[in-house]
């Protein structure tokens, strides 16, 4: 009983089987097309309003889920903005980054978006 420590904590366990099976019910093909998807259309919201994307995206093999881009001097307030309208986003290395997941629309991006045509204007 001295050395007994107890047992190994198995709801961590537990919640990455139930996570690994729901990802397996929808498929990773599927996960990965949609997330391409939506960072896409993301993309392509982004260059409309000629805001500077820095994370790479002229070839498709070097994207993935996270997409960076910058305002310059304004990257900071704009996360700010975002956040309270409940947008959120992270501020890396100075650049606002966006990390899609297989929740996420194209409404959510839309309104991403939305708000950041009011904030370059």
């Amino acid at each position: 009983r001295r050395y007994q420590i107890g047992t190994i904590n198995l709801q961590p366990l537990l919640a990455f089987q139930t996570a690994l099976n729901y990802m397996n019910k929808i498929g990773f093909e599927n996960i990965r097309e949609r997330i391409f998807d939506l960072t896409g259309y993301l993309i392509n919201g982004l260059q409309d309003l000629g805001i500077q994307i820095i994370s790479p995206v002229d070839d498709p093999d070097e994207r993935s889920a996270i997409v960076t881009f910058t305002l310059g001097d304004k990257n900071s307030a704009c996360i700010k903005n975002l956040e309270k309208k409940k947008i959120y986003v992270s501020f890396r290395d100075g650049h606002i980054r966006v990390s899609v997941n297989i929740f996420n629309n194209h409404t959510d991006i839309d309104m991403l978006l939305k708000v950041l045509h009011a904030w370059k204007s």
